[in-house]
């Protein structure tokens, strides 16, 4: 029937079956009177499925209308709207419950954290795109039946495309089915999202519900990340190899950036983002802010022979600008993506190669010279840990220049690479 005022006062409350019986509008689907069967109560409700779930609402009560100056048209052109929002996933149920969506606790458990390095919340935001349909769902909606769906989506929603990766890489580096990395890392960010709104809203947010798939987590492997000694000699020659008009195949700045981070170990961030006032090459230290590192801790790094050779070499260029590795755009002004060179080296080497695994390299390589593993962390910047010693012993610049210089010339001997001639010393800029 059309629900007019009449029409809806006609209809028996309490209805005869005993039962609640729903009574359905003609011109707006999904928009009735439900009437009850045991007093004399008239609803007015929306009802259609939000997110695969029923959702049922009352928008007003018939013997309210009077009182709060509505007519049926009114109530009818209220309903509409909130049929709208339902149709786009909202439920409306939720929000006057005062309940936030996972997406709103996502923006706040990520504001809480203001000490998140900008690459760790992109990660974070990247992560959580896999529950991209459950952001306008209430936490409180989430089963345990929900999480899995989603973890197994993710598996093989990653899986595909990491498939496809894997046929043109070296095979020995992965360890684990593709996918799985992705998915692990996707529900423990979720799981720390949940566990932060249920400490600060207990009485709408459940425990976190997934416990229950303890022991179901995928395994995931280490990767062989670093470049091997015996094939230094191979990566060095496609870092270096030049085109027949005599430059760089990979160019000037990307051989010099990659040699960089073989050398000292540096973070792909920390070395792009390097400016040339955190240079001093008459002190033959790097000096990086904690505002800059990953660590948020200050980095005073002792420059080996082969990087003060190197960064000698490129302020001999001339490159202008504040940044040691400029890049295009206004609003960072240096290297962003070195993935195109990376490529190249890997294609031209013929195995895989990137900032990570460079990192591992000087590693592995430093775990063979004599120092302290205080020493080693304290290169690549690592923390030293909760020790109480550890806490007291300050490395300075200096006690760490021989280790830094040892592991600089052993690389460059696996690498095959003569020794640097000697410098007198550059004039800091």
């Amino acid at each position: 029937m059309k629900l007019t005022k009449a029409a809806v006062a006609r209809l028996p409350a309490p209805d005869p079956s005993g039962k609640q019986t729903l009574h359905w509008d003609d011109e707006l689907r999904g928009f009735g009177v439900l009437c009850s069967g045991v007093t004399d109560a008239r609803s007015f409700v929306v009802q259609r499925g939000v997110n695969g779930r029923k959702r049922r609402l009352t928008v007003a009560t018939f013997a309210e209308l009077d009182a709060i100056g509505k007519t049926v048209e009114d109530v009818r052109a209220e309903a509409a709207e909130l049929l709208v929002s339902m149709r786009r996933g909202e439920d409306p149920r939720s929000k006057r419950r005062g309940e936030r969506t996972l997406e709103q606790w996502r923006d706040e458990y990520l504001a809480a954290r203001p000490n998140l390095a900008a690459r760790t919340r992109r990660t974070y935001k990247d992560a959580l795109s896999a529950f991209a349909p459950w952001f306008d769902r209430p936490l409180a909606e989430l089963t345990p039946e929900d999480l899995e769906r989603a973890y197994r989506g993710v598996k093989a929603e990653v899986g595909k495309r990491a498939a496809k990766r894997r046929k043109k890489s070296r095979s020995d580096l992965f360890v684990s089915e593709p996918g799985a990395a992705g998915a692990n890392t996707a529900l423990r960010v979720l799981r720390s999202v949940w566990k932060f709104a249920y400490a600060r809203d207990p009485e709408r947010v459940k425990p976190w519900p997934a416990e229950r798939m303890t022991g179901q987590w995928y395994a995931v492997g280490r990767r062989e990340r670093h470049v091997r000694a015996e094939d230094l000699p191979k990566f060095w020659a496609a870092v270096n190899a030049k085109g027949a008009d005599g430059e760089y195949a990979i160019g000037r700045l990307m051989r010099d950036y990659v040699l960089l981070l073989l050398f000292t170990g540096m973070r792909r961030g920390e070395a792009a983002s390097l400016r040339w006032r955190d240079v001093d090459l008459a002190a033959r230290v790097i000096r990086v802010s904690a505002f800059a590192t990953k660590s948020r801790r200050p980095l005073a790094l002792p420059m080996s022979a082969p990087v003060l050779e190197l960064l000698a070499a490129r302020r001999e260029l001339g490159v202008e600008g504040e940044f040691v590795f400029p890049g295009p755009g206004k609003k960072r002004g240096h290297l962003q993506e070195p993935k195109k060179a990376f490529a190249a080296i890997s294609d031209a080497a013929g195995f895989q190669v990137n900032p990570h695994s460079l990192r591992a390299t000087f590693l592995t390589v430093a775990q063979d010279v004599p120092m302290t593993p205080m020493a080693l962390k304290a290169l690549v910047n690592h923390a030293l840990g909760n020790d109480v010693t550890a806490g007291y012993v300050q490395l300075t610049t200096e006690t760490l220049r021989k280790p830094a210089q040892d592991v600089g010339q052993r690389i460059a001997e696996l690498c095959g690479v003569p020794a640097p001639k000697k410098r007198k010393g550059a004039k800091p800029r």
